[in-house]
């Protein structure tokens, strides 16, 4: 019971608007191991948001993530496919082509975004994309450190951005930092705890 109310008071905390560091600080080692939980800490820099997230639904490899007010994130198998609650969401993407760089398939490859524009018409963006591998490094996770690969997507189309992924060698996405179209910007997912 103890984890339910430690996870409760910071999904509220969420809500009121907190300094994303000092609701990130928050989650430590031992606070962390009384959640029994998936959880994960996303923020969007940009704009001071953040958020501790707990699993919601799961469709396939695609997990969705919610927090208490209402904002969804999902990920096929740590990679960004939509958001909803954000003002102004990502539909859907086909990524495809990201995951199979992350596990090794060829670097270049064609990205597809979905959104919604003012007159609530489907507006899909094509973008072509690169992925590098830029080596090893460790990975900082509340429970103790994970040796992961980092790797960098650079994507050009209506509009230029890259994308960073740390991943570990069992594939798991520890962190991330995923531009987000029609938001503006990107939102930086760290996964707490599986």
């Amino acid at each position: 019971m103890r984890y339910l109310a430690l996870l409760l008071i910071m999904l509220c905390a969420c809500n009121a608007g907190p300094d994303p560091a000092v609701l990130r600080a928050s989650l430590t080692a031992d606070s962390v191991a009384q959640i029994r939980v998936p959880v994960i800490f996303v923020q969007v820099p940009d704009r001071q948001l953040a958020a501790t997230l707990v699993p919601s639904g799961q469709n396939g490899p695609v997990r969705s993530w919610g927090s208490r007010d209402g904002v969804q994130l999902s990920y096929d198998l740590g990679v960004l496919v939509a958001t909803r609650g954000l003002g102004h969401d990502l539909m859907a993407a086909d990524v495809g082509g990201t995951l199979a760089a992350l596990r090794g398939a060829p670097m270049h490859y064609a990205r597809l975004l979905s959104t919604i524009n003012g007159a609530y018409q489907t507006v899909i963006q094509r973008h072509d994309c690169v992925m590098t591998r830029e080596g090893a490094r460790l990975h900082e996770a509340p429970l103790g450190p994970v040796h992961v690969t980092r790797y960098r997507e650079s994507c050009n189309g209506a509009r230029n951005y890259e994308n960073i992924y740390h991943v570990a060698a069992d594939d798991t996405v520890w962190w991330s930092r995923q531009w987000v179209p029609n938001l503006g910007s990107a939102v930086e997912t760290e996964r707490i705890k599986r």
